[in-house]
């Protein structure tokens, strides 16, 4: 068993920690008081030095538990933000130690003209963390004030035994989700299209369209609406270049 697969043995009530540093970062500045105010009793706060949130989850019914490290990510941060995303989960890969690493990933639509795009935000992590990253989990946050409430779930779902296996295939039910939003104008992708993409495995290939820059192109285009059809390929294209 490799160092960062290891659960902990429960000696006392562990208490999951929270970067004092969120409190001078935007968007996340009310992050800590937020979560310190939910449950005072199992959250700290404490200077991190790769990631913002350790968050405790414990076994139901075995006096053991698991460290996950996550790393706060806003639309802003996919494309523009330095430390970029990419390199900070990178990062974090590299100082887990016995923990295991998480995203929790800003998807609040409401305000996307202060965070940026969030759907094309999210669905371009997804493509970046293909190869490199497969099995981080990635927990969309639909407002500031659902952390808690999300980082709960997450617990719960941990306690009751789900494996990787099963928070990957959320992480994959969630872009699925996302996927059909990947479309110029009002309509979203049709169904087949989204089909097309999840289930014969063509949206990992779009990965190199997508990531190197080549839908730009006439040919990356072309190949697009050939895979999509016309229509659907047209919004998908639009969505990703505007």
């Amino acid at each position: 068993m490799t160092a960062n697969m290891r659960s902990h043995h429960l000696v006392e009530t562990p208490t999951s920690l929270v970067c004092s540093t969120l409190r001078s970062r935007q968007p996340w500045t009310t992050v800590a008081t937020m979560l310190m105010q939910s449950d005072s009793r199992k959250w700290r706060e404490s200077t991190l030095q790769s990631h913002d949130i350790s968050l405790v989850v414990e076994q139901e019914h075995a006096e053991v538990f698991q460290v996950y490290k996550f790393i706060l990510i806003s639309p802003d941060d996919v494309e523009t933000g330095e430390p970029t995303a990419k390199a900070r989960i990178t990062q974090l890969g590299r100082d887990l130690g016995d923990a295991k690493a998480g995203v929790i990933f800003l998807l609040d639509q409401e305000n996307e003209k202060e965070h940026g795009d969030a759907i094309k935000a999210f669905m371009s992590l997804q493509i970046k963390l293909m190869d490199v990253h497969p099995s981080v989990p990635i927990l969309p946050l639909t407002s500031f004030d659902a952390l808690p409430s999300t980082l709960k779930t997450f617990q719960r779902g941990y306690s009751e035994g789900l494996d990787d296996g099963i928070q990957q295939q959320v992480n994959i039910d969630v872009s699925r989700d996302l996927l059909g939003c990947c479309s110029a104008g009002e309509r979203q992708l049709s169904r087949q299209a989204v089909d097309t993409m999840s289930q014969s495995g063509e949206f990992f290939s779009f990965r190199e369209l997508l990531v190197d820059g080549q839908l730009a192109e006439r040919e990356g285009q072309d190949r697009m609406h050939d895979v999509l059809g016309p229509e659907d390929g047209k919004r998908f294209v639009r969505f990703w270049l505007r």
